[in-house]
């Protein structure tokens, strides 16, 4: 559910009536708690939230790198020794999809705070699914993994490229196994990324990645790479 108003409507209970009507309906259909993401921290939206009762359960940073601005030797990052990166588009190698799927799931460790989002299961089939509607809504999905001697991937970092906007990058999941954390994965495969899109494109303008403000790593990792943080946000929740 998206609630906006348009400013010259608002604070005359337009949001407030939306809300009332929406939240039985919710309640018929068995739901007992309603979030908001990325509210952000001083807007209209924070004070309208907080006014419907909500409370903030978890914080996150929105971080951008603008390419411009940037030393491209940042990225130049050695791969831990013991794996290799990998690169596919939209497109999963065969022989690695399997690991691929299972090292998915690592993202629930991301910290969420106290919000009741779930992440979800991830399978072969559900990566072939989501590759086959990112093709029909002509979104370039990039990803590098990391693959251990065993053949097996142990982690993995994503970019999505929208059609409508090819100069503004979305940052994806970035997840290691756990066996495989501390030995700089993370910064490798992201660095690494960063070298392929540059290298492949011209006129990229910026990537934007948000991160829980609890994963300090992640957004240390980021800052590394030449992320600036631009904005705070919460998610905001509240009982029906």
């Amino acid at each position: 559910m998206h609630i906006s108003v348009h400013p010259d409507y608002r604070r005359r209970g337009i949001g407030s009536e939306l809300m009332e009507t929406i939240i039985p309906v919710l309640r018929e259909r068995g739901r007992k708690v309603m979030e908001g993401y990325y509210i952000t921290e001083g807007s209209t939206g924070e004070h309208f939230t907080r006014a419907q009762g909500f409370k903030v359960v978890h914080t996150r940073v929105a971080q951008m790198l603008t390419f411009a601005e940037v030393d491209p030797g940042l990225w130049e990052v050695a791969t831990p020794e013991g794996y290799r990166l990998v690169r596919w588009i939209g497109h999963a190698l065969d022989d690695l999809v399997e690991s691929y799927s299972r090292a998915r799931d690592a993202i629930a460790d991301a910290p969420t705070g106290d919000s009741t989002y779930v992440t979800p299961d991830w399978s072969v089939a559900s990566i072939r699914r989501l590759e086959a509607e990112n093709r029909e809504q002509g979104v370039e999905w990039r990803t590098v993994v990391a693959v251990d001697e065993r053949g097996e991937v142990t982690g993995l970092t994503e970019v999505e490229r929208l059609p409508l906007s090819p100069d503004r990058l979305f940052q994806g999941d970035t997840a290691v196994l756990a066996a495989h954390r501390g030995h700089g994965l993370g910064l490798a495969m992201k660095a690494d990324m960063l070298r392929w899109l540059t290298a492949d494109n011209d006129g990229l303008d910026h990537v934007w990645t948000s991160t829980g403000t609890t994963n300090v790593h992640m957004v240390a990792v980021n800052a590394k790479l030449g992320f600036k943080t631009v904005r705070r946000s919460n998610v905001v929740s509240r009982k029906l």
